[in-house]
């Protein structure tokens, strides 16, 4: 697999861009499967740098597909310019919108 040539302006843990794609911290070296106001605060700032937000969406077509959005678009918005608090609730909430998206994106085509 091809990695993605990034070129971040912030420091970006291992796990980031895969975290950004799918919400989740699945081998323990992004933010934390439960990421706090700080990790969210990180996060975000992430986000907002364009060559980061570039290899998600690479990322997030690569495993799913051109019709489903990353986690990070559920949670930040398109480009992370929001500057809204958020919470561990929205974190979930972004999971739930980011999975339904997937689900439906895989479903056969209704008749």
């Amino acid at each position: 697999m091809r990695k993605f040539a990034l070129k971040p302006t912030i420091p970006l843990p291992p796990g980031g861009i895969l975290q950004l794609a799918t919400g989740w911290d699945f081998f323990g070296d992004g933010w934390g499967r439960e990421p706090g106001p700080d990790a969210i605060l990180q996060m975000e700032k992430a986000w907002r740098d364009p060559e980061v937000r570039r290899a998600v969406w690479k990322r997030t077509e690569a495993s799913h597909g051109p019709h489903v959005r990353p986690f990070g678009h559920f949670l930040f918005g398109a480009d992370g310019r929001d500057d809204r608090p958020l919470t561990a609730g929205d974190v979930r909430m972004a999971r739930a919108r980011h999975r339904a998206e997937r689900e439906a994106a895989s479903l056969p085509p209704s008749r």
